[in-house]
């Protein structure tokens, strides 16, 4: 069993990143293979809409990393993506990949029978919209979404303003570690 994590900020270790990794830890812990990706120093372009995936199966972008995290989540039984808020959504990056999601429909290649989960760091306002367009993108390529459930009952939110504020927030990191043991007993029993 493989579980992905992807951190979708910009910053080397920042909170995303932490939190990321704590669900990737407890995740380990309970026997899964795990991996951590980040988006620091990648570069994921804007879909240009030209329809070349439609038309040849193929993304008509061939000089960035949006294949490869593609092709790591291909190998994955589950999938955590977290982000931290910017303006009430996804970062830009993250966004960017998520627009670009249209190849994998035309490759006939799909999440189905991953579990996948999200989170969302941010100081004040924009945890639900974030969470929202993550399992938007897990559920629209055929994902099972799950979470710890609560309210508002998807995806992990956890509050931070400063860089490593995640580490010193005790209910954030049971949250997170909770969480990757809910993905390998989930997938376990998606297995079975």
């Amino acid at each position: 069993m493989k579980i992905l994590g992807i951190s979708a900020s910009p910053r080397v270790g920042g909170n995303t990143e932490f939190i990321v990794n704590e669900v990737l830890k407890s995740a380990k812990e309970e026997g899964a293979e795990v991996e951590l990706l980040t988006m620091v120093n990648k570069e994921i372009k804007p879909c240009m809409a030209c329809e070349s995936c439609y038309e040849n199966a193929e993304c008509a972008i061939q000089d960035d990393d949006a294949a490869f995290f593609f092709d790591k989540m291909m190998e994955a039984d589950g999938i955590v993506i977290g982000s931290p808020v910017y303006f009430g959504s996804v970062t830009s990056p993250l966004k960017s990949l998520i627009d670009r999601e249209q190849v994998l429909w035309n490759q006939e290649r799909s999440f189905k029978g991953k579990i996948c989960a999200s989170v969302a760091v941010g100081w004040k306002w924009g945890h639900n919209t974030t969470l929202s367009a993550i399992d938007g993108f897990f559920l629209t390529n055929k994902g099972m979404v799950i979470s710890n459930g609560g309210v508002p009952g998807f995806g992990l939110m956890v509050y931070a303003e400063g860089k490593g504020e995640a580490e010193k927030n005790e209910d954030a990191i049971k949250e997170a570690i909770e969480l990757g043991k809910l993905m390998v007993e989930t997938i376990n029993k998606v297995k079975e």
